[in-house]
């Protein structure tokens, strides 16, 4: 749904391109460690979902729409908003999909941006 919305409001090519990178970014937020989860907060899970489908590139066009709105929309589901200029958002995007910016550095910037819906 997320997909179809953001080439709705925004264009691109439609398309999976690898189901498994699909599946492998899917799937990130829930991976565990000797029994403990990776991604232990929401934020840190909605974080790592976006990076995933970022960087993964599982999707012919808009994969960087794709992880941002992935990001916004399971925060929101559970209580949270990101709050930040588009402007900022975009050059936080376009470096994770550069390399300019790892997963740690994109979790940060989503807790610094992360507060509860009101």
């Amino acid at each position: 749904m997320v997909r179809c919305w953001s080439f709705i409001t925004s264009g691109g090519s439609p398309g999976l391109r690898d189901l498994g990178l699909l599946e492998a970014a899917l799937s990130q937020p829930r991976q565990t460690f000797a029994g403990d989860d990776l991604y232990p907060t929401i934020i840190n899970k909605a974080a790592c979902l976006g990076f995933s489908l970022i960087t993964n590139h599982p999707f012919v066009d808009g994969n960087k729409r794709i992880g941002h709105a992935a990001t916004e929309v399971m925060l929101m589901l559970n209580g949270h908003q990101l709050r930040t200029s588009v402007d900022a958002a975009e050059a936080t995007i376009l470096a994770v999909a550069s390399g300019g910016l790892d997963r740690r550095a994109y979790t940060s910037w989503v807790e610094r941006h992360s507060h509860p819906l009101t």
